[in-house]
Protein backbone atom coordinates (compact mmCIF):
# COMPACT_ATOMS: atom_id res chain seq x y z
CA UNK A 1 0.00 0.00 0.00
CA UNK A 2 1.25 3.13 -1.20
CA UNK A 3 1.87 5.81 1.42
CA UNK A 4 -0.76 8.98 1.10
CA UNK A 5 0.42 10.57 3.81
CA UNK A 6 1.38 14.34 2.50
CA UNK A 7 4.07 15.43 5.21
CA UNK A 8 6.06 12.63 4.86
CA UNK A 9 5.88 13.54 0.96
CA UNK A 10 6.69 17.26 1.78
CA UNK A 11 9.73 15.77 3.70
CA UNK A 12 11.09 14.04 1.09
CA UNK A 13 11.25 16.84 -1.06
CA UNK A 14 12.50 18.72 1.30
CA UNK A 15 15.19 16.10 2.12
CA UNK A 16 15.38 15.84 -1.66
CA UNK A 17 16.09 19.46 -2.24
CA UNK A 18 18.43 19.81 0.28
CA UNK A 19 20.79 16.80 -0.93
CA UNK A 20 20.83 18.77 -4.58
CA UNK A 21 21.63 22.04 -3.08
CA UNK A 22 24.01 20.86 -0.92
CA UNK A 23 25.93 19.02 -4.02
CA UNK A 24 25.34 22.00 -6.08
CA UNK A 25 27.27 23.92 -3.31
CA UNK A 26 30.18 21.48 -3.50
CA UNK A 27 30.49 21.55 -7.16
CA UNK A 28 30.93 25.24 -7.11
CA UNK A 29 33.14 25.49 -4.49
CA UNK A 30 35.45 22.93 -5.87
CA UNK A 31 35.29 24.78 -8.91
CA UNK A 32 36.10 28.28 -7.56
CA UNK A 33 38.78 26.69 -5.33
CA UNK A 34 40.23 24.34 -8.09
CA UNK A 35 40.56 28.17 -9.71
CA UNK A 36 42.02 29.70 -7.32
CA UNK A 37 44.60 26.77 -6.14
CA UNK A 38 45.92 26.25 -9.91
CA UNK A 39 45.44 30.16 -10.81
CA UNK A 40 45.41 31.95 -14.30
CA UNK A 41 46.85 30.21 -17.21
CA UNK A 42 49.81 31.85 -19.01
CA UNK A 43 47.73 33.02 -22.13
CA UNK A 44 44.90 34.46 -19.97
CA UNK A 45 47.99 36.23 -18.06
CA UNK A 46 49.52 37.19 -20.66
CA UNK A 47 47.58 37.06 -23.90
CA UNK A 48 49.99 39.11 -25.99
CA UNK A 49 52.36 36.27 -26.07
CA UNK A 50 50.20 34.32 -28.41
CA UNK A 51 50.54 37.04 -31.12
CA UNK A 52 54.31 36.40 -31.00
CA UNK A 53 54.15 33.49 -33.38
CA UNK A 54 56.83 31.48 -31.29
CA UNK A 55 54.02 29.12 -29.28
CA UNK A 56 55.91 25.97 -27.88
CA UNK A 57 59.37 28.18 -27.82
CA UNK A 58 58.03 30.64 -25.23
CA UNK A 59 55.54 27.60 -23.14
CA UNK A 60 58.39 25.93 -22.70
CA UNK A 61 60.28 29.31 -20.83
CA UNK A 62 60.03 29.32 -16.69
CA UNK A 63 57.07 31.45 -15.65
CA UNK A 64 59.61 34.24 -14.54
CA UNK A 65 60.96 34.48 -17.81
CA UNK A 66 57.58 35.11 -20.03
CA UNK A 67 56.18 37.00 -17.34
CA UNK A 68 59.83 39.12 -18.26
CA UNK A 69 58.85 38.87 -21.94
CA UNK A 70 55.52 40.13 -21.10
CA UNK A 71 56.73 43.43 -19.53
CA UNK A 72 59.30 43.70 -22.59
CA UNK A 73 56.12 43.34 -25.12
CA UNK A 74 54.37 46.20 -23.18
CA UNK A 75 57.39 48.39 -23.17
CA UNK A 76 56.69 47.81 -27.27
CA UNK A 77 52.95 47.99 -26.50
CA UNK A 78 52.83 51.19 -29.60
CA UNK A 79 54.33 48.80 -31.92
CA UNK A 80 52.55 45.76 -31.20
CA UNK A 81 48.92 48.10 -31.43
CA UNK A 82 49.96 49.68 -34.14
CA UNK A 83 50.27 46.58 -36.11
CA UNK A 84 47.25 45.19 -34.59
CA UNK A 85 45.59 48.31 -36.12
CA UNK A 86 47.28 47.87 -39.41
CA UNK A 87 45.87 43.94 -39.52
CA UNK A 88 42.71 45.01 -38.43
CA UNK A 89 42.18 47.44 -41.24
CA UNK A 90 43.87 45.10 -43.77
CA UNK A 91 41.46 42.19 -42.77
CA UNK A 92 38.71 44.63 -43.34
CA UNK A 93 40.03 45.65 -46.50
CA UNK A 94 40.42 41.59 -47.82
CA UNK A 95 36.75 41.14 -46.99
CA UNK A 96 36.04 44.62 -48.77
CA UNK A 97 38.32 42.98 -51.60
CA UNK A 98 36.54 39.55 -51.67
CA UNK A 99 33.13 41.76 -52.36
CA UNK A 100 34.27 44.20 -54.69
CA UNK A 101 32.19 43.58 -58.14
CA UNK A 102 34.14 43.10 -60.56
CA UNK A 103 36.59 41.15 -58.43
CA UNK A 104 40.32 42.45 -58.87
CA UNK A 105 42.31 39.28 -57.70
CA UNK A 106 45.73 41.66 -57.96
CA UNK A 107 43.66 44.14 -55.37
CA UNK A 108 43.53 40.47 -52.89
CA UNK A 109 46.99 39.50 -53.84
CA UNK A 110 48.47 42.94 -52.69
CA UNK A 111 46.52 42.75 -49.27
CA UNK A 112 47.45 39.17 -48.59
CA UNK A 113 51.21 40.51 -49.12
CA UNK A 114 50.81 43.09 -46.89
CA UNK A 115 49.29 40.92 -44.18
CA UNK A 116 52.09 38.61 -44.77
CA UNK A 117 54.89 41.68 -44.39
CA UNK A 118 52.80 42.54 -41.05
CA UNK A 119 52.81 38.75 -39.79
CA UNK A 120 56.68 39.07 -40.39
CA UNK A 121 57.40 42.39 -38.37
CA UNK A 122 55.42 40.75 -35.00
CA UNK A 123 57.34 37.77 -35.46
CA UNK A 124 60.59 39.42 -36.31
CA UNK A 125 59.74 41.35 -32.72
CA UNK A 126 59.02 38.18 -30.68
CA UNK A 127 62.45 36.53 -32.40
CA UNK A 128 64.04 39.62 -30.91
CA UNK A 129 62.23 39.20 -27.53
CA UNK A 130 62.44 35.62 -27.05
CA UNK A 131 66.56 35.46 -28.19
CA UNK A 132 66.93 38.23 -25.07
CA UNK A 133 65.48 36.32 -22.80
CA UNK A 134 67.64 32.84 -24.12
CA UNK A 135 70.67 35.04 -24.23
CA UNK A 136 70.18 35.71 -20.31
CA UNK A 137 70.12 32.55 -19.46
CA UNK A 138 73.01 30.81 -18.12
CA UNK A 139 74.51 27.10 -19.29
CA UNK A 140 72.45 25.66 -17.15
CA UNK A 141 69.34 27.43 -17.54
CA UNK A 142 70.11 27.05 -21.20
CA UNK A 143 70.02 23.15 -20.74
CA UNK A 144 66.79 23.06 -18.44
CA UNK A 145 64.78 25.14 -21.28
CA UNK A 146 65.93 22.79 -23.81
CA UNK A 147 64.67 20.37 -22.00
CA UNK A 148 61.33 21.30 -21.51
CA UNK A 149 61.36 22.76 -24.96
CA UNK A 150 62.26 19.20 -26.42
CA UNK A 151 59.28 17.19 -23.88
CA UNK A 152 57.13 19.49 -24.99
CA UNK A 153 57.36 19.12 -28.57
CA UNK A 154 58.30 15.39 -28.07
CA UNK A 155 54.53 15.09 -26.15
CA UNK A 156 53.23 17.41 -28.43
CA UNK A 157 50.71 19.01 -25.85
CA UNK A 158 51.53 21.42 -23.10
CA UNK A 159 49.99 19.26 -20.34
CA UNK A 160 54.01 19.10 -18.54
CA UNK A 161 54.72 22.72 -18.46
CA UNK A 162 51.80 23.84 -16.37
CA UNK A 163 53.82 22.16 -13.68
CA UNK A 164 56.84 23.81 -14.15
CA UNK A 165 56.91 26.80 -11.83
Amino acid sequence: MADTNPIKKRRNWIRITLVLSLALNLLVAGLVIGALLHGPRDRDRNPALRDLGYGPFVAALPRGDRDEMHQAMTREAEAFRANRDQMRAMFEGFLGALRAQPYDPDALRRIVMDQQTKVAERQELGRELLLDRINAMDAAERVTYADALDRSLRRGGKRHLRDRN
